[in-house]
């Protein structure tokens, strides 16, 4: 029995030990089938430099509305490292290139555009030679050499965001796959072949191609004497699709008209661009009959924006996907957006990583491209590019909205410290003004369920009449107080609500989202956040005070309802403000501190602090770990457990620092931020007899007040550009401290009246 029983068992892990092994082989040869798979793909990226969406609008170009019907369409963000591409001698382009090929924004300078094959020649000098002099290497047997690439990388390493020109090269190198860069923007008297920037490595060498000046043609009867050499180019990319597996192929004429954007008259330009995009289109159905959309994919791009784009607010660029891994008839997206027909430049190199199946490098803050279903593709891109580009051409009118809440924020100051010799009118009109002027940001959210309103003229009288209309409205509340809950509960219910149905609102107010700026795409901007902190604090200060009776029952509700508001600001699947969720529990928590008479000691603000830190710690572990499309803090928090290390969240932070002092000196937001703190300092620390007696009467709500002020603090140092939700967490409790006094009884008005004689 025994034996049987042993012979039993053997027999047993001898099945088990070659089903396991079975599984491991089918297991390793699927994985060899679908490495191999990924090794057969390929992937060619067309660049359209210079070109937009209005350019791509034009019926007659077929091909392209075919490949849209057949792919994917979407805007992309082509903000680069601002900073450092400032100045005559930096490129935009070759800092667009390079912020695709860096996974980073990135800046650049014109010795970004010496690439040379191993014949080229460069100022009368063999460039191959001169590539191993100036970076050490050897010089290559074939390929293209850029000769820039150790200036590039000494200028990016002094950037906010240290940019490694080369990143996406050597990603594919390391995987065993080869580049190639063909044609040029080539001008009269200038070489430009920055777009084989996509393709470069780390040592600005691309494996395959041609750049030379054989990709173009002389043309003496068009305005740019240079054209792409159509018959050149494709010569070469037969070649390329036969040696390489990430091909950059640069079309050149547009970038090339371009340059000469400021010379031309409307006509002239609109006539030879238009010319330009039908051998454009003539172009992509030649590449895309070339190639198997199976294995295949490709990229029309166009990184750098049209020469007058930024004076349209329409910096917004097509980019379109084609082939392999495409979902046909869908709009762009990607986690870093959340927004359908949206995607970053910093998109592309982590897109390409996950094409091919290697890993990206941990340095890569955008995500993969994907799809969303949107309907008629065209059509939602066009009104999504329409729409944004209105809203962000209303910047000018929100800086002069914080320009006059600065005036009024000094009008008001003023007039407290001359209240006893302010007459009655002059206090009944203040109220109105900061009433006013206090609702503004409120009509700026609600504007953003108005689509239909695309004139300038209807939105501006829209705006002024709408703020006339919140402050007459509010103004049938009771008191000075009621008046200020009113307020304070418009915008504390409408942005919850906001936010909580999928931030219809704050995605087309003007205080809300700026994709071109790069500022923010999801979640809570930093406008709208500090607002958040602010208005609870100044709704159930003042509640507390009014309802006496009722002041436990207040107290619980304000907990749950501060709780809900951090909730919000801070969840990664809905507000995902990481800086202002740190804001808001300090903000929060100090107030309920106070609320419940907790004497503030170290102990306290210490407790205070571990309460930060583990409810921060609970949120981004939240976003790393569960939420499929991590937030901008999730992502980097991967990058800090994937290989980053904690010098990652230093070089954030510094950056945050870094973006706030500067903006201190260059922001019109600085000066209300700053006027904000000084008069909350002045009214707590160096209180007017008349603020002594409204404090002594208005206990909760000195105490909320003291709380936003904190809060506003804490959001300049947790956040980029903080000088902002800084300045709005102070705007509503400011404004009720002006109207409170202003409607409170002056030494004025008590004065005993002489009797007549």
């Amino acid at each position: 029995m025994n034996r049987a029983c042993s012979l039993f068992a053997i027999t047993s892990t001898i099945i088990a030990a070659a089903f396991f092994c079975a599984k491991s082989a089918d297991g390793a040869e699927a994985a060899t089938r679908k490495s191999a798979a990924l090794s057969q793909r390929s992937m060619i990226v067309v660049v359209a430099d210079r070109t937009g969406l209005a350019d791509w609008s034009d019926p007659a170009l077929v091909n392209f509305r075919s490949l849209v019907e057949k792919g994917s369409l979407g805007l992309m963000v082509t903000r680069t490292d601002s900073y450092l591409s400032r100045g005559e001698s930096r490129s935009t382009e070759v800092a667009s290139f390079l912020t695709l090929n860096a996974g980073l924004p990135a800046g650049g300078n014109n010795n970004g555009r010496l690439a040379y094959g191993m014949n080229g020649i460069y100022e009368g000098r063999p460039a191959a030679p001169l590539y191993s002099h100036l970076t050490g290497a050897p010089v290559p047997e074939d390929g293209i050499m850029n000769l820039g690439i150790i200036s590039l990388l000494r200028m990016n390493q002094d950037g906010r965001w240290n940019a490694q020109p080369g990143a996406l090269g050597d990603a594919l190198r390391s995987s065993g796959l080869r580049t190639a860069a063909i044609g040029n923007s080539d001008r009269f008297g200038v070489q430009e072949r920055s777009a084989s920037i996509i393709a470069m490595d780390s040592k600005g060498f691309i494996d395959h191609g041609n750049v030379s000046a054989a990709m173009v043609e002389i043309d003496l009867f068009s305005a740019t004497h240079y054209k792409t050499n159509y018959k050149a180019l494709f010569d070469e990319l037969d070649k390329a699709l036969v040696t390489s597996h990430f091909i950059v192929v640069d079309l050149g004429d547009a970038a090339r008209l371009g340059r000469l954007r400021d010379m031309m008259s409307d006509e002239a330009f609109l006539d030879a661009n238009r010319r330009i995009l039908l051998e454009y289109d003539v172009a992509l159905g030649e590449i895309s009959k070339r190639i198997d959309p199976q294995t295949t994919q490709l990229i029309l791009i166009s990184p750098t924006p049209p020469a007058n784009a930024a004076k349209l607010k329409q910096t917004l660029t097509p980019l379109l996907l084609y082939g392999a891994g495409v979902e046909a008839g869908t709009a762009l997206t990607s986690s870093s957006t959340r927004r359908p027909g949206l995607a970053r430049n910093t998109d592309f190199a982590p897109h390409v990583c996950g094409f091919f199946g290697i890993e990206a490098p941990v340095e890569f803050i955008g995500s993969p491209l994907s799809f969303a279903d949107v309907g008629d593709v065209f059509d939602f891109i066009s009104e999504f590019h329409a729409r944004n580009s209105f809203v962000e051409s209303r910047f000018d009118l929100l800086k002069g909205i914080v320009v006059w809440h600065l005036i009024v924020l000094v009008l008001g100051f003023l007039s407290v410290l001359r209240l006893d010799k302010a007459g009655k009118f002059w206090r009944s009109a203040m109220t109105a003004v900061i009433l006013w002027t206090a609702s503004m940001f409120f009509v700026f959210l609600i504007l953003g369920a108005f689509p239909q309103i695309s004139e300038a003229a209807d939105f501006s009288v829209a705006f002024f009449a709408g703020a006339g209309i919140v402050a007459a409205l509010v103004c049938l509340a009771p008191g000075a107080d009621g008046k200020m809950m009113a307020l304070s509960a418009l915008y504390m219910v409408a942005l919850l609500a906001d936010q909580l149905t999928g931030a219809s609102l704050i995605k087309n107010s003007v205080l809300g989202y700026y994709p071109q700026m790069g500022a923010r795409f999801y979640g809570v901007g930093n406008e709208y956040m500090g607002i958040m902190i602010g208005a609870p604090l100044a709704f159930f200060g003042l509640l507390l005070d009014r309802a006496k009776s009722a002041q436990g029952f207040i107290k619980w509700a304000m907990a749950l309802v501060l709780a809900l508001s951090a909730f919000v600001i801070g969840a990664p699947f809905i507000g995902a403000n990481f800086g202002g969720l740190i804001s808001s529990v300090f903000a929060f928590a100090l107030m309920a501190m106070l609320a419940w008479n907790l004497k503030l000691s170290w102990k306290t603000v210490i407790a205070a602090g571990l309460c930060v830190a583990a409810l921060a710690g609970l949120a981004l572990s939240a976003d790393y770990l569960l939420s499929r499309d991590a937030s901008h803090v999730g992502s980097l928090v991967g990058r800090v457990v994937e290989g980053g290390g904690p010098q990652e969240f230093f070089i954030v932070a510094g950056r945050k620092l870094a973006v706030n002092f500067r903006l201190l000196r260059v922001s019109f937001w600085s000066a209300l931020f700053i006027g904000s703190v000084a008069v909350a300092l002045s009214a707590h620390y160096f209180p007017a007899e008349r603020v002594k007696s409204l404090f002594s009467r208005q206990d909760f709500f000195r105490k909320a007040y003291l709380a936003a002020l904190g809060g506003a603090l804490a959001a300049f140092a947790a956040n980029d550009s903080g000088i902002v939700p800084g300045a709005t967490t102070l705007m509503l409790p400011t404004a009720a401290l002006f109207i409170m006094l202003f409607n409170g009884e002056s030494r004025k008005d008590t004065k005993p009246r002489k009797r007549k004689s």
